[in-house]
């Protein structure tokens, strides 16, 4: 091999190799599989768990997102840089669900038991990943590159199953668990023994990596199945480069999961993101601490509405410089319902429930030089954008939005057709009333140059 990029390369192949080893086959087993246990639970289990995964993945571009995509091009209508309707299912668009996903799954169990899950194989302390099963003959390089890093994969029954684990190198190193079973499937990768393999493959300057990540396949019920990716442990990277030492730690937490009814035609998506922390140091400026405490909320989607359904959405950030904050928010739980009524022309509606509160607070003074000084608006100062019902009397219901399009005779803006919408400051603010606009407005001489941006007027 040729340097340590080709190296890692041929590794990571080897790896990929590795990984459709475990999608083939699947803690707490103590009783090695023969192979003829292991080819059974293959057998049995790949092909039905393969497909639900497949289809899971799959529903992202099918009739449960056909009533979003209609929401967001209405979006897109009103700001066409974003492409929000485009993006819904996109990863998703080539992916063959059902009979094809099943097949291919058999396909693979097939291949597997036949090649891989045999006694010939059988080598403490598992099936020995041999040049005959992962490489393209000729392929000196592939077998070169076996035989100085041996792969394994171990085998143990389990009350549910199977577990599978690909095991790496002279140490023994298991960075990748997979649990098979009727009920679902889970791929666990540990941080600090993927790190040690890396090492292992001669790449220099290896982050220090500890924590496990999991990837789970949960059946709730026939045609109905969630995948979600987690911390399953508390979670970090560092490196240390050119004496700065950078960081990047997470707390256990389900980070996304995505739920697809296929009878229901329904998806429903969580984000769960717990005690992010990012440290950034700079040689030359302030060393940046940026701590996300929480992010969350729910994603609802189903092909009898032509809406976005987010529900029970909230976070809080904070961002340091050299220990001080210089940026600070939280938002309070909403929910947000996007909709539109399909046609050609129509403009999107938020309906926000029961309301929305964004409150900043900035500080930006450690990033100002003697040339150019940090803006007053922008030292110490703490701002708030809120949407709510009217609080006139009679009171309005739900706070509702209308984003309108740039037109021929107008710039367009954001549209207050329930409620009222504010932006505050430390000195005052703006309030835009019910049948009024947020639009953009220049900056006068003594206005403050985050509210004075904005206007309450027409734009329709």
């Amino acid at each position: 091999m040729k340097g340590q990029r080709n190296k890692l390369g041929l590794a990571m192949t080897m790896a990929s190799g590795a990984l459709l080893t475990l999608a083939a086959a699947g803690c707490g087993g103590t009783e090695s599989a023969s192979p003829e246990d292991t080819q059974r639970n293959v057998a049995a289990l790949l092909p039905g768990l393969y497909a639900d995964g497949v289809d899971t993945f799959a529903a992202l571009d099918g009739p449960a997102t056909a009533g979003a995509r209609q929401a967001l091009d209405s979006v897109d209508r009103s700001f066409p840089d974003y492409r929000l309707g485009e993006r819904v299912g996109a990863g998703a668009t080539h992916l063959e669900g059902g009979d094809t996903a099943r097949a291919d799954g058999e396909q693979l169990a097939r291949a597997l038991n036949q090649r891989l899950f045999i006694a010939a194989n059988l080598e403490s302390p598992g099936y020995r990943l041999r040049p005959a099963t992962l490489c393209d003959a000729p392929d000196d390089d592939c077998a070169a590159f076996l035989t100085q890093h041996p792969l394994w994969i171990r085998s143990e029954l389990t009350a549910a199953g199977i577990e599978l684990g690909l095991v790496i190198g002279k140490g023994h190193d298991e960075p990748l668990t997979l649990e098979l079973g009727l009920s679902g499937a889970t791929l666990r990768l540990d941080l600090g023994e993927a790190a040690a393999v890396i090492r292992d493959f001669g790449v220099e300057q290896v982050p220090a990596m500890s924590g496990q990540l999991s990837l789970t396949l949960t059946r709730h019920a026939l045609r109905d199945a969630e995948l979600t990716l987690a911390g399953d442990r508390a979670s970090a990277v560092d490196r240390t480069r050119q004496g700065l030492h950078y960081r990047l730690s997470a707390a256990p937490s389900h980070l996304v999961a995505v739920r697809a009814n296929l009878d229901a035609r329904t998806v429903v998506a969580r984000l769960d993101l717990q005690r992010l922390q990012v440290l950034l140091p700079d040689a030359t400026g302030p060393d940046l601490a940026i701590s996300i405490g929480a992010l969350t909320g729910q994603l609802e989607l189903a092909a009898a509405t032509t809406s976005v359904q987010l529900k029970e959405l909230s976070g809080s950030a904070l961002i340091e410089a050299d220990g001080k904050s210089v940026f600070e928010f939280g938002v309070s739980k909403f929910d947000l319902a996007i909709s539109s009524d399909g046609s050609a022309a129509s403009a999107p509606l938020l309906a926000i429930t029961p309301s929305f509160e964004l409150r900043v607070k900035v500080d930006l003074s450690p990033f100002g030089t003697a040339q150019e000084p940090t803006p007053a608006d922008l030292i110490e100062q703490s701002y708030m954008l809120t949407v709510s019902p009217r609080e006139v009397q009679p009171a309005s219901a739900a706070p509702v939005l209308k984003l309108v399009a740039p037109s021929a005779t107008s710039a367009g803006g954001i549209k207050v057709v329930t409620g009222e919408l504010g932006i505050w400051a430390s000195g005052g603010g703006l309030r835009v009333s019910e049948g009024q606009c947020l639009v953009s407005d220049p900056v006068t001489a003594g206005e403050n140059h985050v509210v004075g941006a904005f206007a309450a007027r027409a734009c329709e």
